[in-house]
Formats: C-alpha cells, structure tokens, sequence
C-alpha cells in the first residue's frame, strides 16, 4: 500500500476573475495531520470544498486511494472515505446528539442495531455520552464542534477536512479539541485541519502548509516554516513567537 493516501495535482479554482487557489500541489499521507493555514481569503476553505467535492476544480488533478476523484460528488466521495467538518457547525437542531451521529453512521452501516451500537462507541470517544439524549439546538458551541467531528468519523473515515473546529473555543476546550485530534489520528486516519490558533497547530500538526492569495508559499514542520521569512510577512507578523505546549 501507498504511503500517501491522497495526492492534489496543479488544483486550481477561479472564480470570475479571482483565481482562488492557484496551481496548489500536496500530498497527505495515511494517518498524518497536516495544518492548513494562511491570511483570511487565501483559499484554504476553497481547498477543502474541492477535496470534498463541492465545488469543481478548474484544473488540476485530485486522486484519492489511487483513485482519481475530480468527477465524483460529494457523497460518492464520503463512501470512499472523505470526511470533513464546517466553520459554521450545521446539526439537525431538532434531533438529539444521538441522531444526528446516528443519521451519519446509516450511510455506511444500514443494520440499525449495529449502528446504534457503533453511535454510541463514537459518542463515548468524543466526550458526548452523557448529553446523547439532550437535542443539538441545546448544546455548547464547543460541544456542537465535537459533535461535528463525531459525525465526520461517523462514516469510517480515510481522511478528514477539518475546517476552523477550535474557532471560538476556550483554552481549555483547544487542548481538549487537540487532545481529540490527537486520539483520531491514532487511528490512523488522516486530517488536514484549516486552523487559526497557531498554538494548536504547533501540538498537532507534524508539518504545516501554509497559502497566500492562493498560492503555497511554504512548507514544513512547524517550528521551521512559522519562522519563515515569507510565513512571518504574509500572516504570522513580526511579533510572532512560537510556542509548543
């Protein structure tokens, strides 16, 4: 098996005149976590809607597994293993915590008994056990982005696009949220984690990539590319210090 498990090829996206992600090439490989970050408007949530399939690149090439996805939508590709999470969480608010990870785990697994079984194992693994019975509309900004992720690993994920889950969160609920990311990874599944908290990135992430107007302008660990002459003047700043807990 291919140490990589998914591979972006020249992927770029347009729109009208403003070429949103520009000639961007990257490799992910099985189970590693890999930050995603840039400037407001540098395209980072551009990259996430194309490896997920919501919006169609206008060239460039994404193979996932060894396949090539480019024409395969949103849902063809969930069943192969892409999973992602939103800036704005999206639960069905009416719906309890338990049904709305178990909608998701009916997609893979159409036994209700054992997917009731399997929702209740990711509940328990994201720390949401004890409000399964309580609706989402209910629930803490920072439960709802757990539930987010629990829903993502709901489909039994290969890799997993995740997209600002810390924004707005505590600092106890960011070393919550990493030490989670940390556990999902074990699992092997991979994660690229568009991210703000540079702190958060530093703890999880093994290497970081970073875009500006749609272009990568580094690459690397993180304590080497957040000191990147390029990094420190498109977005970290001149008073930037990195600090790894």
């Amino acid at each position: 098996m291919s140490e990589t498990l998914l591979e972006v090829l020249s992927l770029t996206k347009r729109f009208g005149g403003l070429v949103a992600v520009n000639n961007i090439n990257m490799k992910l490989k099985h189970g590693e976590i890999v930050g995603l970050i840039g400037p407001n408007g540098s395209g980072k949530t551009t990259i996430i809607n194309l490896i997920s399939g919501f919006i169609a690149p206008d060239a460039g090439k994404m193979i996932f597994d060894g396949r090539e996805i480019n024409k395969l939508r949103p849902d063809e590709r969930a069943k192969l293993g892409i999973a992602r999470t939103f800036q704005i969480t999206r639960p069905f608010k009416r719906m309890s915590v338990f049904e709305n990870v178990l909608v998701a785990v009916l997609v893979r697994n159409k036994r209700i008994e054992n997917a009731k079984k399997k929702t209740l194992e990711i509940l328990d693994f994201c720390g949401l056990t004890s409000l399964k019975e309580k609706e989402a509309a209910d629930v803490t900004a920072a439960k709802l982005r757990r539930l987010q992720l629990a829903r993502a690993l709901a489909i039994d994920p290969k890799l997993i696009l995740i997209d600002e889950l810390m924004a707005g969160l505590t600092p106890a609920e960011v070393d919550e949220s990493c030490e989670l990311l940390l556990e999902v990874s074990k699992r092997n599944i991979t994660l690229l984690v568009v991210e703000h908290l540079m702190k958060a990135i530093a703890r999880v992430a093994q290497r970081v990539i970073v875009i500006n107007h749609g272009i990568k302008i580094a690459e690397g660990e993180p304590s080497v590319v957040m000191h990147d002459e390029k990094v420190i003047e498109a977005y970290l700043g001149r008073g930037f210090k990195l600090v790894r807990s």
